[in-house]
């Protein structure tokens, strides 16, 4: 189990003395979400700063934020930038600056609770080549982006595929329509407990259809009693392209 970013104890600089408590907590736990996945990952600035694209100036101001002289706040395309070369959501990124503000109770309530946000495909992504019939393994990079841990226990990514049937009117007989992808189970299961601010792996093989065409595999996070864990049904998914010239080689002739 990895450590939660948010639960160090660290105090904050001296320096910090001219802004609020809750904006200074805020910064703080901003920068140390930073620092703690550049561990994690085993980056250092200059690592993060060229995968961020951005110049290392930038990144040493926005790590001072709060101290004495500080910039200001980075755009929020460098904010995406940040998320992206530490391989985080940017929620949970973002998230940092404003989880320790004071929020009136009436707006505070929608902000809190559960939530999964995807980060980043690691094999297949959308739209892969794939041939006719071929068994290969999805892996989705996910993060827990709420303020709640994921019990084992009780959640699962489940599949929701709907199987489409078209019959014929004159035999009854059901007609072939397109092909779909067919997982090698129906529930994906967690793995370990999930703490908040944690990034994962899920992995799902799939065995592509016989047909060429474009395929999709829907899946969703629900409760241990199969209730859906997100009002707006948000999930992941697979999407590949089936084609005979998936295993085709490009090459240039000799000359």
């Amino acid at each position: 189990m990895r450590n939660n970013p948010s639960s160090s104890n660290e105090a904050i600089p001296t320096a910090r003395l001219g802004m609020s408590k809750g904006t200074a907590d805020s910064v703080s736990e901003f920068t140390k979400r930073i620092e703690f996945r550049m561990r994690e990952l085993g980056m250092t600035k200059k690592d993060l700063a060229a995968k961020a694209g951005i110049s290392r100036q930038s990144l040493y101001s926005i790590l001072q934020l709060g101290m004495e002289g500080d910039q200001a706040m980075p755009k929020i395309k460098t904010m995406l930038a940040l998320a992206d070369a530490l391989k985080m959501h940017p929620f949970w990124l973002v998230d940092g600056l404003f989880c320790n503000v004071y929020v009136p109770p009436s707006l505070n309530a929608q902000a809190k609770g559960d939530r999964g946000g995807f980060v980043d495909d690691v094999t297949y992504p959308d739209r892969s080549l794939v041939s006719p019939g071929m068994h290969f393994v999805k892996v989705w990079r996910v993060q827990n982006v709420g303020n709640e841990p994921w019990p084992k226990a009780s959640r699962k990514f489940v599949c929701w595929d709907e199987e489409v049937v078209v019959t014929s009117k004159r035999t009854g007989k059901p007609l072939h329509v397109a092909g779909q992808l067919v997982p090698d189970a129906q529930e994906i299961h967690l793995e370990r407990d999930i703490a908040v601010g944690e990034v994962f792996d899920l992995s799902m093989g799939f065995t592509a259809p016989k047909t060429n065409g474009v395929v999709i595999s829907y899946w969703v996070v629900v409760k241990a009693d199969g209730s859906l864990c997100y009002e707006e049904s948000a999930g992941i998914w697979c999407m590949i392209r089936v084609s005979d010239f998936a295993d085709t080689i490009a090459f240039t002739p000799y000359r």
